[in-house]
């Protein structure tokens, strides 16, 4: 690439020499998602947003979020905030701590 060497991190060289550069796409798409509903916590801890349904809002107008699932707060209601935690528990185990759930993922439920 014009003389540029890109640097894999181990998991992406691993796909690359495997042939498989997809992946589990199942796997991926989780894990988007789960970083996405984790982020959306923090936002609300830290006040970035008011509430969840402005936050669903402006994820599904502005960033694309699908609007069938309803924002990432709603995904995380319907799906259930204690599947959640344990999802991203399992993830921080396996891929590091960016995926610890956020301390207050409860205000994912927002006035539910």
């Amino acid at each position: 690439m014009n003389g540029v060497e890109l640097e894999l991190g181990d998991e992406l060289a691993e796909l690359r020499d495997s042939g498989d550069l997809l992946g589990d796409v199942g796997a991926m798409r989780e894990r988007l998602v789960l970083a996405m509903v984790n982020t959306a916590a923090a936002c609300l801890r830290e006040r970035v947003c008011e509430d969840a349904d402005l936050l669903d809002g402006a994820m599904i107008f502005a960033a694309g979020f699908a609007p069938f699932r309803g924002g990432p707060c709603r995904y995380a209601r319907v799906r259930g905030l204690d599947d959640v935690r344990r999802a991203l528990d399992g993830l921080a185990a396996t891929h590091g701590a960016r995926f610890a759930p956020d301390p207050d993922l409860e205000l994912l439920a927002g006035g539910e």
